[in-house]
């Protein structure tokens, strides 16, 4: 071949493929594995959509692994042309990073690892050596859309969305799920593309610290008897001051990153601070301060992390509810998760829930509670409330 047609290999793998497998069960897995083959190709295209670049193959030559080789024309190769490489990987990342948090939510996409990298298609070396040697790319921050997040955070510009969670047997409203987003309209808005920028300019402690205030002040407006979730990291959760803040009635604590067994006893006395606030009650609605587990699957080790942390709550990941469609063998291994959790005095929650065939569904496994689309989207905080009290 010349030097003016040469030719690539783009490699994207799925290198938490066994920690999947041991968290979400290898059902899940399965039609994990079998949404990805399809939704893959056309986020390639997109990405490959240039001038100069012609696909000719793709591949899944292995679980969880998949190639597309493809030219560039005009002199140099990507591989050469730091500017180009730069372009395909960053657009690749950012469309990774969006279908991973939709297939699997934003605790597990970390551990799913959806990744790719760049590499010679007559290269000998490893598919490992091959991510371990890519193409670096920081992606880039303007000016403004740092000192937009700077301002952001020195002012009350945050809103708060508010998603209903139901109880699924008899749909009475047990509370909200508080999320945060930024000014309408503005690069911020989704996020995504809030946290994304927080944790590109080293301020995402200071992002999450202003979310769990912004949250903490609709805390009083709501009902008594209904609960505010709030989502928290583990590194938050351990700052000053933060469990004395949450460790109230009425909130429950969603740990959104997923943490080795040897680190779940460095939460203990954190937890043990936390569930000291309000009414020891059995049931979620009248409980105080309560944990959630996150993103939780149908595999030995989130029952393992169920048992060692023992939470109130346990969500389940939405690859799950998305799966049932799809895979029902996972019926009854999701019924025996239930039953298993249950047993370990946690309730359990679904998200993601979409039809009120899924809501039945769910509700015949055993499920206690549920969100999603089909009870209602994320809104406005103001307009939330406005609606449930004019109900």
């Amino acid at each position: 071949m010349n030097d003016s047609m040469k030719t690539h290999c783009l490699i994207v793998r799925l290198g938490g493929l066994q920690a999947l497998r041991d968290s979400m069960g290898r059902t899940v897995t399965t039609a994990v594995l079998t949404y990805l083959d399809k939704a893959l190709p056309p986020a390639v295209s997109t990405v490959l959509d240039h001038p100069r670049i012609t696909v000719l193959l793709g591949t899944s030559p292995e679980p969880g692994l998949w190639r597309w080789t493809f030219t560039c024309r005009a002199g140099q190769g990507p591989l050469h042309d730091l500017e180009l490489a730069s372009t395909i990987q960053e657009s690749l990342d950012g469309a990774l990073a969006e279908i991973a948090h939709e297939v699997f939510g934003f605790a597990s996409a970390s551990m799913a690892k959806l990744e790719a990298a760049l590499l010679p298609a007559d290269a000998t070396c490893s598919v490992a050596d091959a991510f371990a040697a890519r193409v670096q790319v920081c992606p880039r921050v303007s000016a403004d859309d740092a000192q937009a997040l700077r301002s952001l955070l020195g002012g009350t510009g945050l809103r708060v969305f508010l998603q209903p969670l139901l109880r699924l047997s008899d749909g009475a409203l047990i509370g909200f799920e508080a999320l945060a987003r930024g000014p309408a309209g503005s690069t911020l808005e989704t996020a995504d593309r809030l946290f994304g920028i927080a944790r590109r300019c080293g301020l995402e402690p200071a992002l999450e610290l202003a979310c769990i205030n912004a949250a903490l002040a609709w805390r009083d407006r709501l009902p008594a008897e209904l609960l505010l979730s709030i989502n928290v990291s583990a590194r938050t959760l351990a700052l000053p001051t933060v469990v004395e803040r949450l460790a109230r009635p009425g909130i429950l604590v969603e740990l959104t990153e997923r943490l080795p067994l040897n680190r779940v006893g460095e939460l203990a006395p954190l937890l043990a601070r936390l569930r000291q606030a309000g009414a020891r009650l059995a049931r979620l609605r009248q409980a105080g301060a309560r944990l959630a587990l996150d993103d939780a699957g149908c595999g030995f080790a989130d029952l393992q992390a169920a048992q060692a942390m023992r939470p109130d709550v346990v969500k389940l990941c939405i690859t799950i509810v998305n799966a049932l469609g799809r895979q029902p063998a996972l019926l009854e291994e999701l019924r025996t998760t239930v039953a298993m959790l249950h047993g370990l005095g946690c309730e359990v929650l679904a998200e993601g829930i979409e039809t009120r065939e899924m809501a039945e569904i769910l509700d015949e496994l055993g499920i206690d509670y549920g969100q999603g689309w089909f009870y209602g989207r994320p809104a406005l905080a103001s307009l939330m409330l406005a609606s449930y009290q004019s109900a």
